[in-house]
């Protein structure tokens, strides 16, 4: 009632509940809406609403996907979408897109990580060539490795992303005596300047999952009393949240029967289904019969890894001396 309403907010809501509740048999009709609207917002959601049951849908992705008019967002969006219907056959689009636009390439793979078909899709074309194993993301590069764990480019494109992150963690390591110097040196000082600029640093960056009394998203463990702890121990667990990790703040992921990927903390279990929340406190809802497979992801921690490393040192001395004064 709501989509076939024609108001554009009950459409986009109606797509949502739909979406939600995993209403498929509807979504023929939500497919028709493509050709009767050119607004991307409604677009954006049909192509959502319809990757939850993707097969059968391939020739409305791809018209989106060859649509010049259409934002290069937009198009990407569809391409995934195609890869979801179509799976290996979808290879010759994706590599067309890959070259008439490279400067999407990084979206591109992006997009295409956030789906099982999309995963084996990528394994492909870096065997083709098409792309390098560098430019893949190490948790695109977890998931490939779950999904064709076997597969020797699959094992190839983990170890390569495994490597390039522990050199980075390495890197950021090594910064701490230098910001725990910077840290001691400003101890001293009570000015409220530091503390200011730390704080406004603070509610961008940590308040999105973590919880300082009433304030914050929640999602993460509560920052209170971090004036209490050492230096060393709050940069260990900045700048390598997976050495610190607590068992109840590993990464979980579904993978649902349509193949779409998601990851988050896991918030709920139970009979009807998986709920996981994200950074900024949105949760998810999968429902049970629709999960494919779900499980933690290794020891790889919700907070994800590099959030600082290109901060000056300075900067995250502003960010320290906000964070020892949380009683």
């Amino acid at each position: 009632t709501l989509v076939r309403s024609g108001q554009k907010d009950n459409i986009i809501l109606g797509l949502k509940l739909a979406r939600g509740y995993r209403i498929t048999h509807l979504s023929p009709e939500f497919a028709k809406l493509l050709s009767t609207t050119t607004d991307e917002s409604i677009i954006r959601e049909i192509i959502t609403t319809l990757s939850h049951h993707p097969r059968g849908f391939a020739e409305a992705f791809l018209a989106i996907v060859n649509e010049p008019s259409h934002s290069p967002s937009l198009r990407t969006q569809a391409l995934a979408a195609l890869v979801q219907a179509q799976q290996i056959k979808a290879a010759p689009t994706v590599i067309k897109a890959l070259r008439e636009a490279p400067e999407q390439k990084a979206s591109i793979i992006s997009a295409l990580g956030g789906s099982a078909q999309g995963c084996q899709l990528l394994i492909h074309l870096v065997e083709r060539q098409q792309i390098e194993a560098s430019n893949i993301s190490f948790p695109i590069a977890q998931r490939i490795f779950h999904i064709a764990e076997k597969n020797p480019t699959a094992q190839a494109i983990h170890q390569q992303a495994e490597d390039k992150k522990k050199v980075n963690v390495d890197t950021a390591m090594a910064r701490i005596p230098g910001l725990e110097k910077i840290a001691d040196n400003k101890a001293g000082n009570t000015s409220a300047g530091n503390a200011i600029v730390g704080q406004s640093l603070f509610a961008g960056m940590c308040l999105s999952c973590h919880v300082v009394g009433d304030q914050g998203a929640g999602v993460g463990p509560a920052l209170d009393g971090s004036s209490e702890r050492e230096i060393d121990h709050l940069l260990t667990a900045i700048l390598n949240p997976d050495a610190a990790a607590e068992s109840a703040y590993i990464l979980f992921r579904t993978i649902e029967s349509s193949g779409l990927i998601t990851e988050g903390l896991k918030a709920r279990q139970d009979q009807r289904g998986t709920s996981i929340a994200h950074q900024g406190g949105m949760i998810s809802y999968i429902p049970k019969r629709t999960i494919r497979e779900q499980h933690h992801a290794g020891s790889t921690s919700f907070m994800p890894t590099g959030l600082i490393d290109s901060m000056p040192d300075e900067t995250i001395a502003h960010l320290l001396a906000y964070i020892r004064t949380l009683k």
